[in-house]
Protein backbone atom coordinates (compact mmCIF):
# COMPACT_ATOMS: atom_id res chain seq x y z
CA UNK A 1 0.00 0.00 0.00
CA UNK A 2 1.34 3.41 -0.87
CA UNK A 3 0.17 6.27 1.29
CA UNK A 4 0.81 9.49 -0.59
CA UNK A 5 0.37 10.07 1.97
CA UNK A 6 -13.07 22.58 20.18
CA UNK A 7 -12.48 21.55 23.10
CA UNK A 8 -13.22 18.22 24.66
CA UNK A 9 -16.30 18.23 26.85
CA UNK A 10 -16.16 15.81 29.79
CA UNK A 11 -19.10 13.85 31.13
CA UNK A 12 -20.81 13.36 27.83
CA UNK A 13 -22.35 10.26 26.32
CA UNK A 14 -20.87 8.87 23.09
CA UNK A 15 -23.65 7.58 20.87
CA UNK A 16 -21.37 5.10 19.11
CA UNK A 17 -20.08 3.50 22.30
CA UNK A 18 -23.10 3.72 24.56
CA UNK A 19 -20.88 4.64 27.50
CA UNK A 20 -20.48 7.82 29.54
CA UNK A 21 -17.13 9.56 29.35
CA UNK A 22 -16.02 10.60 32.84
CA UNK A 23 -12.54 11.68 31.78
CA UNK A 24 -11.74 15.22 32.88
CA UNK A 25 -10.86 18.14 30.67
CA UNK A 26 -7.47 18.33 32.39
CA UNK A 27 -6.64 14.72 31.53
CA UNK A 28 -7.58 15.22 27.90
CA UNK A 29 -5.40 18.32 27.77
CA UNK A 30 -2.47 16.47 29.34
CA UNK A 31 -2.66 13.52 26.96
CA UNK A 32 -3.17 15.77 23.95
CA UNK A 33 -0.04 17.77 24.70
CA UNK A 34 1.95 14.61 25.26
CA UNK A 35 1.19 13.07 21.86
CA UNK A 36 0.63 16.17 19.68
CA UNK A 37 3.87 17.93 20.59
CA UNK A 38 6.19 14.96 20.29
CA UNK A 39 8.43 16.56 17.63
CA UNK A 40 11.71 18.18 18.65
CA UNK A 41 10.41 21.72 18.13
CA UNK A 42 7.33 21.03 20.27
CA UNK A 43 5.19 22.69 17.61
CA UNK A 44 1.76 21.46 16.57
CA UNK A 45 1.56 19.95 13.09
CA UNK A 46 -1.76 19.46 11.31
CA UNK A 47 -3.73 20.07 8.12
CA UNK A 48 -4.84 23.72 8.15
CA UNK A 49 -7.60 23.55 5.57
CA UNK A 50 -11.36 23.29 5.23
CA UNK A 51 -11.07 20.45 2.69
CA UNK A 52 -8.80 17.44 2.27
CA UNK A 53 -8.42 15.85 -1.14
CA UNK A 54 -7.97 12.09 -0.79
CA UNK A 55 -7.23 9.40 -3.38
CA UNK A 56 -8.05 5.75 -2.58
CA UNK A 57 -7.42 2.67 -4.72
CA UNK A 58 -7.30 -1.09 -4.12
CA UNK A 59 -9.59 -3.89 -3.01
CA UNK A 60 -13.10 -2.52 -2.52
CA UNK A 61 -13.37 -3.70 1.10
CA UNK A 62 -10.13 -1.93 2.02
CA UNK A 63 -11.23 1.26 0.30
CA UNK A 64 -14.65 1.13 1.98
CA UNK A 65 -13.07 0.74 5.41
CA UNK A 66 -10.61 3.58 4.77
CA UNK A 67 -13.51 5.82 3.72
CA UNK A 68 -15.31 5.03 6.97
CA UNK A 69 -12.27 6.30 8.86
CA UNK A 70 -11.89 9.44 6.78
CA UNK A 71 -15.61 10.17 7.12
CA UNK A 72 -15.36 9.80 10.91
CA UNK A 73 -12.47 12.27 10.87
CA UNK A 74 -14.62 14.68 8.88
CA UNK A 75 -17.36 14.43 11.52
CA UNK A 76 -14.90 15.15 14.33
CA UNK A 77 -12.90 17.91 12.65
CA UNK A 78 -15.42 19.62 10.37
CA UNK A 79 -12.98 19.21 7.47
CA UNK A 80 -14.65 18.10 4.25
CA UNK A 81 -13.17 15.00 2.58
CA UNK A 82 -13.15 15.07 -1.21
CA UNK A 83 -12.33 11.76 -2.92
CA UNK A 84 -10.43 12.53 -6.11
CA UNK A 85 -7.30 11.79 -8.15
CA UNK A 86 -6.48 15.43 -8.78
CA UNK A 87 -4.31 17.72 -6.66
CA UNK A 88 -4.58 15.47 -3.64
CA UNK A 89 -3.27 15.88 -0.10
CA UNK A 90 -3.36 12.19 0.86
CA UNK A 91 -3.38 9.08 -1.33
CA UNK A 92 -3.83 5.45 -0.35
CA UNK A 93 -3.15 2.54 -2.72
CA UNK A 94 -3.89 -0.89 -1.21
CA UNK A 95 -2.30 -4.02 -2.73
CA UNK A 96 -0.83 -7.20 -1.30
CA UNK A 97 2.95 -7.14 -1.70
CA UNK A 98 2.52 -5.63 -5.17
CA UNK A 99 5.08 -2.90 -4.94
CA UNK A 100 5.60 -2.78 -8.69
CA UNK A 101 1.96 -1.88 -9.39
CA UNK A 102 1.73 0.44 -6.42
CA UNK A 103 4.93 2.28 -7.23
CA UNK A 104 4.06 2.69 -10.90
CA UNK A 105 0.68 4.08 -9.87
CA UNK A 106 2.40 6.32 -7.35
CA UNK A 107 4.86 7.61 -9.93
CA UNK A 108 2.07 8.69 -12.26
CA UNK A 109 0.34 10.48 -9.41
CA UNK A 110 3.52 12.06 -8.09
CA UNK A 111 4.28 13.55 -11.50
CA UNK A 112 0.96 15.35 -11.17
CA UNK A 113 1.38 16.35 -7.54
CA UNK A 114 5.10 17.10 -7.26
CA UNK A 115 6.64 17.60 -10.71
CA UNK A 116 9.79 19.16 -9.22
CA UNK A 117 10.29 16.64 -6.41
CA UNK A 118 10.53 13.23 -8.05
CA UNK A 119 13.58 12.58 -5.88
CA UNK A 120 11.07 11.80 -3.11
CA UNK A 121 9.65 9.01 -5.22
CA UNK A 122 13.14 7.63 -5.88
CA UNK A 123 13.62 7.45 -2.12
CA UNK A 124 10.37 5.50 -1.83
CA UNK A 125 11.47 3.01 -4.47
CA UNK A 126 14.77 2.42 -2.69
CA UNK A 127 12.95 1.65 0.54
CA UNK A 128 10.13 -0.47 -0.90
CA UNK A 129 11.78 -3.76 -0.06
CA UNK A 130 10.89 -6.85 1.93
CA UNK A 131 11.49 -6.17 5.60
CA UNK A 132 10.89 -2.45 5.22
CA UNK A 133 7.15 -2.29 4.71
CA UNK A 134 6.18 0.38 7.21
CA UNK A 135 7.79 3.43 5.68
CA UNK A 136 5.90 6.64 6.30
CA UNK A 137 7.08 10.00 5.03
CA UNK A 138 5.36 13.23 5.98
CA UNK A 139 6.18 16.61 4.54
CA UNK A 140 5.43 19.98 6.06
CA UNK A 141 6.66 23.53 5.94
CA UNK A 142 9.38 23.50 8.58
CA UNK A 143 8.36 26.80 10.15
CA UNK A 144 4.58 26.65 9.99
CA UNK A 145 4.25 22.87 10.50
CA UNK A 146 1.31 22.96 8.10
CA UNK A 147 0.95 19.61 6.32
CA UNK A 148 0.97 19.66 2.53
CA UNK A 149 1.40 15.98 1.59
CA UNK A 150 1.57 12.59 3.32
CA UNK A 151 3.38 9.67 1.66
CA UNK A 152 4.16 6.13 2.83
CA UNK A 153 4.34 2.42 1.97
CA UNK A 154 2.58 -0.46 3.74
CA UNK A 155 1.99 -4.12 2.95
CA UNK A 156 -1.65 -5.30 3.06
CA UNK A 157 -1.94 -9.13 3.23
CA UNK A 158 -4.64 -10.88 1.22
CA UNK A 159 -7.52 -12.03 3.44
CA UNK A 160 -8.49 -15.74 3.35
CA UNK A 161 -12.04 -14.66 2.55
CA UNK A 162 -11.97 -12.04 -0.24
CA UNK A 163 -15.35 -10.70 0.85
CA UNK A 164 -14.17 -9.72 4.34
CA UNK A 165 -11.41 -7.61 5.81
CA UNK A 166 -9.21 -9.10 8.52
CA UNK A 167 -8.58 -7.40 11.85
CA UNK A 168 -4.90 -7.25 10.93
CA UNK A 169 -5.70 -5.25 7.81
CA UNK A 170 -8.14 -3.05 9.72
CA UNK A 171 -5.42 -2.24 12.23
CA UNK A 172 -2.91 -1.50 9.48
CA UNK A 173 -5.29 0.72 7.51
CA UNK A 174 -6.38 2.51 10.68
CA UNK A 175 -2.77 3.24 11.58
CA UNK A 176 -2.04 4.51 8.06
CA UNK A 177 -5.05 6.85 8.05
CA UNK A 178 -4.34 8.16 11.56
CA UNK A 179 -0.68 8.76 10.68
CA UNK A 180 -1.75 10.76 7.64
CA UNK A 181 -4.25 12.88 9.57
CA UNK A 182 -2.41 13.38 12.86
CA UNK A 183 1.23 14.29 12.11
CA UNK A 184 4.07 14.17 14.63
CA UNK A 185 2.86 10.95 16.21
CA UNK A 186 5.44 8.33 17.09
CA UNK A 187 4.97 4.64 16.37
CA UNK A 188 1.66 3.56 17.90
CA UNK A 189 1.40 6.39 20.46
CA UNK A 190 -0.44 5.35 23.60
CA UNK A 191 -3.06 7.10 25.71
CA UNK A 192 -3.28 6.54 29.46
CA UNK A 193 -6.16 8.00 31.46
CA UNK A 194 -6.26 7.69 35.25
CA UNK A 195 -7.61 4.35 36.40
CA UNK A 196 -7.79 2.96 32.86
CA UNK A 197 -5.71 0.58 30.78
CA UNK A 198 -3.17 2.14 28.43
CA UNK A 199 -4.45 2.11 24.83
CA UNK A 200 -3.11 2.93 21.38
CA UNK A 201 -4.27 6.37 20.19
CA UNK A 202 -7.29 5.58 18.00
CA UNK A 203 -9.55 8.65 17.70
CA UNK A 204 -11.39 7.27 14.67
CA UNK A 205 -12.42 3.99 16.30
CA UNK A 206 -12.29 4.63 20.06
CA UNK A 207 -14.97 6.99 21.40
CA UNK A 208 -12.88 7.91 24.44
CA UNK A 209 -10.14 9.27 22.18
CA UNK A 210 -12.42 11.35 19.95
CA UNK A 211 -12.17 14.52 22.09
CA UNK A 212 -8.41 14.48 21.46
CA UNK A 213 -9.08 14.75 17.72
CA UNK A 214 -11.51 17.59 18.37
CA UNK A 215 -8.86 19.50 20.32
CA UNK A 216 -6.27 18.86 17.59
CA UNK A 217 -8.58 20.24 14.91
CA UNK A 218 -10.37 22.86 16.99
CA UNK A 219 -11.44 26.11 15.32
CA UNK A 220 -8.99 28.19 17.36
CA UNK A 221 -6.04 25.86 16.77
CA UNK A 222 -3.53 26.15 13.94
CA UNK A 223 -0.30 24.56 12.78
CA UNK A 224 2.82 25.95 14.40
CA UNK A 225 1.34 26.54 17.85
CA UNK A 226 3.94 25.89 20.53
CA UNK A 227 3.39 23.54 23.42
CA UNK A 228 4.09 26.29 25.95
CA UNK A 229 1.51 28.63 24.45
CA UNK A 230 -1.17 26.00 24.04
CA UNK A 231 -4.00 26.03 26.54
CA UNK A 232 -6.94 23.65 26.60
Amino acid sequence: MIVMSFLAVPLRTHADSGTTNDISKEEYCREFKRIAFSNEEELLSRWDTTKLRVFLDGESKDVIYAKELFNKFSELSGIEIIYTRQKINIGLVFWDNSYRYALVTGEKLLKTWLPTKLDLFEYLKENAKEGNKDLVLQYSFNKSKKMILSIGIFDVPIAPDPSTITQENKDLITRAVITSLFPSLGNEPSIKFSGEVEEIFSPLTNAKHQPLAQIWYGENVHAGRSKNSFGC
